[in-house]
């Protein structure tokens, strides 16, 4: 073997003294991806990039209190840094001491665009929106067979509702191929449609690692998804177009299964609600049906012959009782009426006028003298009295 050797240290420890004397203090121009600002240390890491290639890069604390605007993923920027290399690594790194912005980059350009498109469209508006079934009997699944968001998915799954079936569609979720991949899975559980809901699922990345789930061709499956989807892709911050035009937008996969499961003792407690609603039902309707029953059993026996015949002779029973009260109460009144009138002549009785002390005058005919100019003087009248009767004689006018 010819040429110069190395070992591996020896090369690491010469590109190094190479790469530092050469790039230092330079200036470079790409996108931020990959943003992770450690809260305990205070550096800012990150990655910058262009169509082709990318670095990393780092930001100490000290720089970072420089910064006079807010540091993201997806805008594009001129740093400037010095180049270091790592020997046991063999990796190169961008030490930042100034970052100033550019604009929007790339990729956040085109997801821009895209959102555009399809909200213009009104892909995104609720109308167009499946519902999403509460008690799905199993669930399509397309993510990648090696990923941790499988994995936290089945977990919570198993343990909430091991009743509901799960049928595992691979796909690519990451690089080329992997918009066609899943775009594929989509249609296919579809034509088999054996299951009640769809859920697309993988891990946080950048955005290029997630770009998948902002391809047209997905997007465009999804909506013409005549199952229910749920998107969960990547973490709580991640957003794709995939997740705006899914029927249901989950933060992780662990929320995924949350919100499309219930519990074995979710179900359990909504069973006995609705057996208590049931019963009190069922017992609503046999009290209407009790009720409705003694009804037409009252119609069917007032419409029997000797029904009416009872209910004639009760008529007539109780319009003679009418009558008989009626008579009783006129005879009574007419008593009333003869006891009054009976008192009244009992007052004319000249009896009864005698014994209140006055008298009767007669004439020596016998008749009543009602004036004393009817007989002259020294004339002999009568007078009677209750007791007994007095000859008496007229003495003058």
């Amino acid at each position: 073997m010819t040429g110069i050797q190395y070992t591996v240290s020896e090369l690491n420890k010469k590109i190094k003294d190479t790469l530092e004397v050469s790039f230092n203090n330079i200036n470079i121009i790409g996108e931020i991806s990959n943003l992770h600002h450690h809260s305990y240390s205070g550096h800012t890491y990150f990655t910058i990039k262009d169509h082709n290639s990318e670095l990393k890069a780092v930001m100490f604390r000290s720089r970072n209190k420089l910064l006079n605007f807010n540091l993201k993923n997806g805008i594009q920027v001129s740093v400037k840094a010095d180049l270091t290399f790592f020997e046991k690594r063999g990796q190169a790194q961008l030490i930042v001491f100034k970052i100033e912005p550019i604009g929007e980059g790339d990729l956040h350009r085109a997801f821009n665009d895209l959102k555009k498109f399809f909200s213009d469209n009104g892909m995104f508006d609720s109308i167009h929106k499946n519902p999403i079934p509460k008690y799905p009997k199993s669930v399509g699944v397309i993510t990648s067979l090696t990923g941790a968001a499988l994995r936290d998915f089945l977990d919570v799954m198993n343990r909430r509702a091991p009743h509901i079936e799960i049928i595992i569609y691979p796909t690519l979720v990451q690089g080329e191929g992997a918009a066609k991949s899943i775009s594929n899975a989509i249609n296919e559980i579809n034509r088999l449609d054996l299951v009640d809901l769809i859920v697309i699922t993988r891990g946080g990345g950048s955005i290029e690692d997630l770009w998948a789930f902002n391809e047209k061709i997905v997007a465009e499956m999804i909506f013409k998804s005549s199952i229910p989807i749920v998107s969960a892709i990547g973490h709580e911050t991640d957003f794709t177009i995939s997740d705006f035009i899914s029927d249901l937008r989950a933060a992780t996969p662990s929320v995924a299964a949350e919100l499309i499961s219930v519990s074995k003792e979710r179900i359990i407690e909504n069973l006995s609600v609705l057996k208590s609603r049931l019963n009190k039902k069922i017992e609503n309707i046999l009290n209407t049906l009790s009720l409705d029953f003694d009804y037409f059993e009252k119609i069917l026996i007032s419409n029997k012959p000797e029904t009416k015949i009872k209910l004639q002779l009760e008529k007539v029973h109780n319009v003679k009782s009418l009558i008989i009260n009626l008579m009783k109460q006129k005879i009574d009144e007419v008593k009333i009426e003869l006891k009054i009138a009976e008192n009244q002549l009992q007052s004319y009785n000249p009896e009864n006028i005698l014994k209140r002390g006055y008298s009767i005058a007669l004439d020596d005919k016998g008749l009543p003298l009602k004036d004393s100019k009817k007989i002259n003087t020294d004339d002999i009248f009568s007078l009677i009295l209750n007791k007994g009767k007095i000859r008496a004689k007229k003495i003058s006018n």
